[in-house]
Parts: C-alpha cells; structure tokens; sequence
C-alpha cells in the first residue's frame, strides 16, 4: 500500500476540518510559544535586536521586564561578541552563555520564515547548570585517584601532552621526573590505606 501524503493524512485524520499540510504548519505557533517551557526569543537577523521573548525566557533571565529592543549581543561581554556573531552565521552547534544570574545558559538557533516572508533567528534558550555541574564532576573523578585525591595517570598523560605542546611551540626543554617511596605497601599494611595515602598527599 502506498504512503499517504501528509497533508492528505492530516485532512484525513481531523475529518476534513482543515485545508490539509504538516500538523505542525496547522499548530498554533503562540499557543506553543507562551506555555513552551523551554525559553524563546525572536532576534533581528539584521543587527541581532531582541523583537519578542516568551514568560519562559523571562524567567530564566529572573526579569519582569522582557529585554524586547535590546540587543542579543548585551547579554555577552565584549570579548566574546565576535564569536557569537560568528555563530550565528553557522549555528549548527549549540551556544553556551557563561552565566545569567549565576545560571549556565544554552542557545540553540534556527532561522523562521515569519509570514511577511521575512526571516527572524528563533533562539531556544535552557538553563543547564545542573548538567554543566555534572558533567565537571564526572570530568574531575576521571582525572582523580579515588583513595588519594591526587591526579591520576590519566590527568598527567593530559598535562604532559599540553607541556609538550608548550615546550614545542617555544622551543624550549622540559623535564619529567618520577619517584617512587620505598616500602609503602608495609606501612599501608602496619597503618592503614588512610594513612598511606596522607603519606602519598
């Protein structure tokens, strides 16, 4: 049997109430955008002002006033706005703000046609603070000895790749120096892991 064209299952589907096309070209678009609880923003193509933001953003930005008229790149210190108007002519990865209010914040853009025919960016903004958090501690136990606390062999193979890096781009030479203590598995043994690894600190 063959496919149906999705307009002709939409048409189908809600019994001839509609004109037909994609669900989501029948949905309404405010509807989703007020009670979205992702944040969303409309940005100027031209010079990246703010023209419509939803309650969402509004919370996530802990502001009563919506930000509509300023520009997008205010929210960025001057040091990084270069880049994210670089990223906005190609977004395909995702934009991380440092910090709004202490909150680790997430861009995602696409470009929307409006139905004058002119484009707007659709900025989807998420609060993933948590996430970052995680994802640093995660990172921080793989680079650490679970006994000690110390750096472990996989944090010096990374720290020894950058020093190498260093050294090579000024040409300039390094050491490496290892040593080992003598006899610790004895005095693990008389004295516990505890104070073995406060020897090793």
């Amino acid at each position: 049997m063959a496919r149906k064209k999705v307009g002709a299952v939409a048409r189908e589907k809600l019994e001839g109430r509609v004109v037909g096309g994609r669900f989501s070209q029948l949905a309404n678009y405010s509807d989703l955008f007020d009670r979205s609880r992702d944040g969303i923003l409309f940005v100027d193509v031209r010079n990246h002002e703010i023209l419509e933001t939803n309650s969402a953003f509004r919370d996530l930005i802990e502001s009563d006033r919506s930000p509509e008229g300023a520009s997008f790149l205010d929210f960025f210190p001057d040091s990084t706005r270069e880049s994210v108007e670089e990223w906005f002519r190609s977004p395909e990865t995702a934009l991380e703000l440092g910090s709004i209010d202490g909150k680790v914040v997430e861009f995602t853009s696409a470009r929307v046609k409006l139905a004058d025919y002119c484009e707007v960016y659709q900025l989807i903004a998420r609060d993933v603070t948590k996430e970052r958090v995680q994802r640093n501690l995660l990172e921080a136990q793989s680079l650490t000895d679970e006994m000690t606390g110390l750096s472990n062999f996989r944090a010096f193979k990374a720290r020894l790749a950058l020093e190498h890096e260093r050294a090579e781009k000024n040409i300039q030479p390094y050491s490496i120096v290892f040593f080992d203590v003598d006899h610790l598995k004895h005095f693990n043994d008389r004295n516990g892991h505890h104070a073995g690894s406060e020897i090793l600190r």
